[in-house]
C-alpha cells in the first residue's frame, strides 16, 4: 500500500485549483488576468512547500518509506549525467536510487540502480 503525504499546508484546496487549471477553466472564464489571479491564490494557499530533508534538488525526489516498523529515507535521482546530483541528499538518504547509473563510475554504498520506464 502506498500513502502520500502532501508537501503543502492545504492540499485539497490547492488540488481543486490545480485541476481547474488543467481543464482550462481560468482561461475560459476570464483570460490571462484570471489565470494569473488563480496562480497567485494557489501560491498563497499552498504556503511554503515542506520537504522531508533540509536539502533540495529539482531532479532528486525525496520520499519517506515505511514497511512495517522500518522507516527509510529514499531518494530517486533522475539526472542524465553519471554523477550523483546531490551529495547532501545522498548523505541524508538510506537508499539513493540513480536512474542513469554509469557502470564506468564508482558510487557510494547507498546508491542503487533504478530502471527508467521511459518509452
Amino acid at each position: 500500500m502506498f500513502t502520500s503525504t502532501p508537501a503543502s499546508r492545504l492540499p485539497r484546496l490547492v488540488g481543486v485549483l490545480r485541476r481547474a487549471q488543467q481543464h482550462g477553466y481560468p482561461r475560459r472564464l476570464g483570460g490571462k488576468p484570471f489565470v494569473s489571479a488563480t496562480e497567485r491564490v494557489g501560491h498563497a494557499l499552498e504556503g511554503q512547500v515542506r520537504f522531508p530533508s533540509d536539502a533540495f534538488h529539482g531532479c532528486v525526489g525525496q520520499y519517506l518509506v515505511q514497511r512495517g516498523d522500518v522507516h527509510q529515507r529514499v531518494c530517486i535521482d533522475s539526472t542524465d549525467y553519471g554523477t550523483v546530483a546531490s551529495v547532501e541528499l545522498e548523505a541524508w538518504s538510506d537508499i539513493y536510487f540513480k536512474t542513469n547509473l554509469w557502470e564506468s563510475m564508482e558510487y557510494g554504498p547507498k546508491v542503487r540502480p533504478l530502471v527508467n520506464g521511459d518509452p
